[in-house]
């Protein structure tokens, strides 16, 4: 990289943020050291970087001497503006920039436009695809340059027309093909073009890659020269079916345009077509230079917007016709560009001010939007919120629930009829996919432990009262069972625990142990755990965690708030 500087603390500043990429830097900090470089050959430089932001205007010069030097020429130089570059920036293109960054700016984005005027231009060390230009009657990269830039000096303006040739899907090309039938492809491309400009006043070479680029006259373009040399050029032998070549022209009218900004001014032209299958020609106008310059701009100015707070998130409500009531809100960012009005804020584009309802305040429009969908029980309101903001799990606030249910260590439960929201932790632990085990690895079940031994203790209590085993058989195999579950409990056997059967323990036998404190506890204790497990294991790949969907959200929602109607607020 050719840095060129005024000060070596800019020198210093620049090459530390180029060499971080990798890139080597020969520093330059005037004309004559600028002089000397060039004349040592620009073989190993890959683009220049001249910074325009000192006010001795050496930068310019610099520029300048780079345009009119046969060897400056073939280096690509990006200029790093000053601030309110605006003016500069016109001036840095005319003298032959081919791309400009408004300073100060991220590295990043100065890194970026090096790396994209080094690929577009191929300055790098001739590649094996270049090297073969010759060989297939086709003028090598600096050649053409100089040949193209004396032609065009020759003759009065817009006596030429520059086109952009590139071959659509190469890449893939070359893997189903092979890199040697690529070469071939390639080189059929260039025999159909110095076919072409033989017998013409025109000169070509093979600019880059799969890019090649062509200097003719402009008369040419009334015949159907142009378009036989291309249909000749997409139908290599050996293939099973023909290429596509998109074409971007720029017409040579301004003679203080090198040849090299003709080449990305038509590299933008047929860029502009690459999507787009109605077309494979395009004609460079102004109105794609502006688009350039204001796509430049809008790159260099976005890191910095960020950290300025610029971009905001704003929604827009969307509303059920029918009721009028918001049902959701599509969410936007906007730009608050001070720079420029060339990025209006919203206010400018909506004739109907009483359509900016709320717009300026998300928050309003997400209460807003929340409030309409809430039902009208307090306790179910807080807990709904809680479930549609994201605020709270399903399997969490399940738990939740049931842990404000609990009213002491013994005792009975706050509220009784709970039933149907365990019935619903059943259908959400089978749907999430933790029905087989409990992992406490980062939770303590010791509470959980001694909660449910004190229920199957409870039931055991009970079936003496009845007479024990022989008169209350169907009592006795719950008490044994719960005693196998208190074994699977044990911390060295907890990971293998069903989850499923704690749950539906209870479910079997409300009426009997519903009620009590110790019950609503050690579901409390295992929805938590579950909870706890489902979002520890959500990032590996390998686990099958269900997230919790807005169906089952809604059904929580209505199951909770049948349940606790007529509850407390919370």
């Amino acid at each position: 990289m050719l840095l060129f500087a005024a000060t070596a603390e800019r020198r210093r500043e620049l090459r530390s943020a180029l060499e971080r990429e990798a890139h080597r830097c020969r520093e330059v900090g005037n004309l004559r050291e600028l002089a000397d470089a060039l004349g040592q050959g620009p073989d190993d430089v890959a683009a220049a970087l001249v910074d325009l932001s000192d006010a001795s205007g050496s930068g310019y010069a610099a520029l300048k001497a780079l345009n009119t030097n046969a060897t400056g020429r073939r280096i690509p130089a990006v200029a790093l503006l000053g601030i309110g570059g605006g003016r500069a920036q016109g001036k840095a293109l005319s003298l032959g920039a081919l791309s400009c960054v408004q300073g100060p700016c991220d590295p990043r984005s100065l890194l970026h436009a090096l790396d994209n005027v080094i690929r577009l231009c191929g300055a790098q060390a001739p590649t094996k695809e270049t090297q073969a230009g010759s060989a297939v009657s086709l003028s090598s990269r600096e050649e053409f340059l100089d040949r193209a830039t004396r032609m065009i000096s020759g003759h009065e303006p817009g006596h030429y027309v520059l086109s952009y040739l590139n071959i659509l899907r190469f890449t893939a090309l070359n893997k189903r093909y092979g890199e040697r039938r690529g070469d071939e492809v390639l080189a059929h491309v260039a025999r159909s073009l110095a076919s072409f400009a033989g017998p013409l006043d025109a000169v070509g070479c093979h600019y880059v890659s799969d890019r090649f680029v062509l200097l003719y006259p402009r008369e040419c373009l009334d015949s159907k020269g142009p378009d036989l040399c291309r249909a000749q050029a997409e139908n290599p032998p050996g293939l099973s079916r023909g290429i596509k070549i998109n074409v971007g022209r720029c017409v040579a009218d301004d003679p203080s345009v090198s040849v090299r900004s003709l080449v990305s001014r038509a590299a933008l032209a047929e860029e502009s077509i690459r999507s787009r299958y109605d077309a494979y020609v395009a004609t460079f106008d102004e109105s794609m230079r502006s688009r350039l310059l204001f796509e430049q701009e809008i790159a260099s100015e976005m890191f910095s917007a960020l950290h300025e707070g610029q971009f905001e998130m704003w929604l827009q409500p969307q509303y059920d016709h029918a009721t009028g009531v918001p049902i959701g809100a599509e969410a936007l960012v906007r730009w608050h560009r001070p720079k420029s009005a060339r990025l209006v804020l919203v206010e400018g584009i909506i004739d109907d001010q009483s359509a900016l309802w709320g717009l300026s305040n998300s928050d309003a429009i997400i209460k807003d939007i929340i409030n309409s969908q809430l039902p009208e029980g307090p306790f179910s309101r807080l807990h709904a919120e809680r479930i549609y903001t994201g605020e709270a799990t399903l399997l969490g606030d399940l738990a939740d629930v049931l842990r404000w249910n609990v009213t002491g260590s013994v005792g009975d439960v706050r509220e009784e009829g709970y039933r149907a929201l365990l019935e619903f932790g059943l259908v959400l632990v089978r749907r999430k996919g933790l029905s087989m085990a409990l992992d406490t690895r980062h939770c303590d079940s010791h509470h959980f432990r001694v909660r449910f031994g004190n229920v199957v203790d409870f039931l055991d209590h009970t079936l003496a009262e009845r007479g024990g085993p022989v008169k209350n058989y169907e009592l006795y195999r719950k008490v044994t069972f719960g005693r196998d579950l208190l074994v699977e409990a044990d911390p060295g056997r907890f990971t293998s625990a069903p989850a499923q059967s704690y749950i539906q323990y209870a479910v079997e036998d409300f009426d009997t142990i519903g009620l009590r404190n110790d019950t609503c506890a050690y579901l409390a204790d295992a929805f938590s755990i579950l909870n706890d497990t489902a979002i520890r294991i959500a990032g590996n790949p390998y686990a099958r965690i269900a997230p919790d969907s807005a169906e089952l959200r809604d059904e929580w929602v209505r199951t909770l708030t049948k349940v606790t109607q007529g509850w407390g607020a919370p």
